[in-house]
């Protein structure tokens, strides 16, 4: 693989990432950046997807995975103890409770553990753990039905979630995101994105700007409006994505090189963002609503930049 192709996937998870932190901080375009910006680090999982053994695959991806999850968690549960210390409010018990459940919206309408305290956006970390672990288990026992048992568990995911119960670890999540990665595999064994055929293309895209005009979705809590409609949408919205970052990789400059590095280290940006909407310094300094988002951008940069400078750290969240 070409460096500019390993470029091309990484300006993707800057895009990617990005748009997450403008969702979280605005209300802003929210139907367009949920129509695409969760399955796209899905399907770029799926992409690079290699068959594993099951329990060698656990292993690592605990340790890639839900060990920066949990020192993440560990660090708000501790911010919050001095908290509770400094103004006497118990959060404390919140967030353990948060932490050990792993839900990631306050939204779900299932008729068991709907209002669980939710951590929030580190609610991907346990998803993709489980979205990989239950394709590899699945692509182990047999490869030619996989993709259709994944759109079963997807689907049965959307149910239990919105009418049964929330369960724990971002577990349904997970399940219901199987599809994208089975997607994203699909793709990448057929030639890659720039071998999909054009009318397939035409067809993703025209559905991708219905869904986020007339559909909605949220796959923190397994939330498809129009099922179909949303799963074809966000394919289509990644291709755009992949079609502006191959474009982008072309050009070598050093904003390019640090769109690269971002994308690179997004789950290091991921930890640190929820850290920041767990914990608002922006709200503290009192930042200007309109520089908020350029702001915890570049503190975020500042705060991967300097995690990456001690080894430990470097080593837990896997900076480059």
């Amino acid at each position: 693989m070409s460096n500019q192709r390993v470029a091309t996937y990484d300006l993707m998870k800057c895009v990617g990432i990005i748009a997450m932190i403008i969702g979280h901080l605005t209300s802003v375009g929210h139907r367009f950046i949920f129509s695409w910006h969760m399955p796209l680090f899905f399907i770029l999982a799926g992409y690079f997807y290699r068959p594993n053994d099951v329990v060698e695959m656990v292993k690592k991806d605990f340790k890639r995975l839900i060990i920066p999850y949990l020192i993440t968690c560990g660090v708000i549960v501790f911010v919050s103890i001095f908290h509770s210390l400094l103004l006497g409010e118990d959060k404390v018990s919140r967030w353990i409770i948060a932490s050990l459940y792993a839900n990631g919206s306050f939204r779900h309408t299932s008729k068991f553990f709907a209002n669980v305290p939710m951590i929030g956006a580190i609610w991907f970390l346990w998803a993709l753990f489980w979205c990989k672990t239950i394709f590899n288990s699945l692509f182990k026992k047999n490869q030619k039905y996989v993709i259709l048992v994944c759109l079963v568990l997807s689907v049965a995911a959307m149910l239990i979630d919105t009418y049964l119960v929330n369960l724990p670890l971002a577990i349904l999540p997970g399940m219901s995101a199987t599809i994208f990665y089975g997607i994203g595999y699909q793709t990448s064994q057929t030639g890659g994105f720039k071998a999909v055929h054009k009318l397939v293309v035409l067809l993703c895209v025209v559905v991708w700007i219905i869904s986020f005009i007339y559909s909605d979705m949220s796959l923190a809590r397994c939330f498809f409006r129009h099922y179909p409609i949303n799963i074809v949408g966000a394919c289509g919205g990644t291709y755009v994505i992949w079609l502006i970052s191959d474009w982008i990789s072309k050009y070598e400059n050093k904003f390019t090189s640090v769109l690269v590095w971002t994308g690179r280290n997004s789950m290091t940006i991921l930890c640190l963002h929820l850290l920041d909407l767990d914990i608002p310094i922006r709200g503290l300094l009192h930042i200007p609503h309109m520089m908020q988002i350029p702001f915890v951008i570049v503190i975020y940069l500042i705060g991967t930049y300097l995690l990456s400078k001690i080894p430990v750290t470097k080593k837990i969240f896997m900076i480059s």
